[in-house]
């Protein structure tokens, strides 16, 4: 299994080995929108708010658009995703026992 930092080279050689990045704030709006989807992927899931003849997709398809594309986001104003999300637990575990 690939750590989170392998995910973001990985990544980053696949996108660098085609063409290039969008500009961060693009790659921004793209991660508004696909935690939209994922939004309305989870209501349409556990509501009633699912309207007639909607093809219901998958959380799961929503949640790897939305890992991907911060990855790219966090690929482009260079922030080690592992690091960080080690230092946000602590974070968060010093607050639970506080």
């Amino acid at each position: 299994m690939k750590t989170l930092s392998a995910w973001q080279n990985h990544i980053h050689d696949q996108i660098t080995g085609i063409s290039d990045y969008y500009p961060p704030m693009v790659t921004f709006a793209a991660l508004v929108e696909e935690i939209g989807e994922l939004s309305r992927e989870i209501n349409h899931r556990y509501s009633d708010k699912k309207k007639r003849g909607e093809e219901v997709a998958y959380v799961n398809e929503e949640m790897g658009d939305v890992l991907f594309t911060l990855i790219c986001l966090a690929n482009q104003l260079e922030v080690d995703l592992e690091n960080q999300l080690d230092e946000t637990l602590r974070k968060w575990s010093r607050r639970q026992e506080a």
